[in-house]
């Protein structure tokens, strides 16, 4: 028997001028609940898109997810990208 589908949506309603609020829907296949799996992933959109902190889920280390990775901040988009051609 398969888990069912863990989804989340949500909004924002920041009302900040410099981002646009949002609108969001997390879909993840088999995994469960929506407030184990999805939810978290939809806070981590919501902490990327403002620039907030990063808050660690402990599930997070049994998928791979690297802790430094949780400390990097989220890229300017105005700043320019040396990206290595292979």
């Amino acid at each position: 028997m398969q888990e069912p589908d863990a989804w989340f949506t949500g909004f924002t309603y920041a009302g900040r001028s410099d981002r646009p609020d949002i609108a969001f829907a997390v879909v993840v296949q088999n995994q469960g609940q929506g407030s184990d799996f999805a939810a978290p992933i939809a806070r981590r959109i919501i902490e990327a898109y403002f620039g907030l902190n990063y808050a660690r889920y402990p599930w997070e280390a049994s998928v791979g997810v690297p802790a430094d990775l949780i400390a990097t901040p989220t890229p300017d988009p105005s700043v320019p990208v040396d990206t290595p051609t292979p």
